[in-house]
């Protein structure tokens, strides 16, 4: 398989993973709505997201990683170091979620299903004010820049893979970009319970218990 049978492999999974980040991210930033309207939305989603496309999701997410590994180690050494300045991005950003996804994606999905409980957006209030303080202010604010900023960039270099013709100056991306970016900063200030009081369930006890 040639380099580029395999970029658009990489576009095709960067796309089909980018609709489950999409989702995470429009969840995020509607708490800005309030927390009860972000848990409706984080429910509908859920609809799609933990159904028979979860596993396509996942497929996505991982054979993404995987081709995008295989193409950046095989790439010439000065090819990397002439990429602009957005690509470089890219690559950081891609490696910020590869380093995070799991570790994320076992404490929302899989520890919930351990303990038997059920999770809303309250639970990141509750990983910060209740088990790792405001170190998680920033983890979850590194994630959710990262995710912004690799979605947005990688749909624009995905989209010219096939043939489509994108203008995407670094201006256009900061100004997409910003926007999320601010939505996300403010949903995590309403999330964080730094802002006012969030009530959280004791159901989250038994999370507490395991790690404390």
């Amino acid at each position: 398989m040639n380099q580029r049978q395999l970029a658009k492999i990489q576009a095709i999974t960067g796309l089909g993973f980018g609709v489950y980040l999409t989702m995470h991210l429009a969840t995020i930033i509607s708490a800005n709505l309030g927390l009860d309207f972000a848990n409706q939305v984080l429910n509908t989603f859920r609809i799609v997201y933990q159904s028979v496309f979860e596993l396509a999701f996942i497929a996505c997410g991982v054979l993404h990683m995987v081709v995008s590994a295989y193409i950046y180690f095989n790439r010439p050494t000065v090819v990397v170091k002439q990429l602009q300045v957005t690509h470089r991005w890219h690559l950081y950003t891609g490696r910020i979620l590869t380093l995070f996804i799991f570790g994320h994606a076992s404490a929302t999905r899989f520890l919930p299903a351990y303990l038997d409980i059920d999770i809303e957006l309250s639970f990141v209030t509750h990983s910060i004010q209740e088990l790792f303080g405001f170190s998680f202010f920033i983890y979850y604010l590194v994630l959710g820049f990262s995710g912004a900023y690799h979605m947005i960039n990688g749909t624009t270099i995905a989209f010219r893979r096939f043939g489509f013709k994108v203008t995407a100056t670094k201006k256009n991306l900061l100004a997409v970009f910003s926007v999320v970016a601010l939505g996300v900063f403010g949903a995590m200030l309403q999330l964080s319970g730094y802002m006012y009081d969030i009530d959280l369930p004791p159901r989250y006890g038994a999370i507490h218990e395991l790690f404390m």
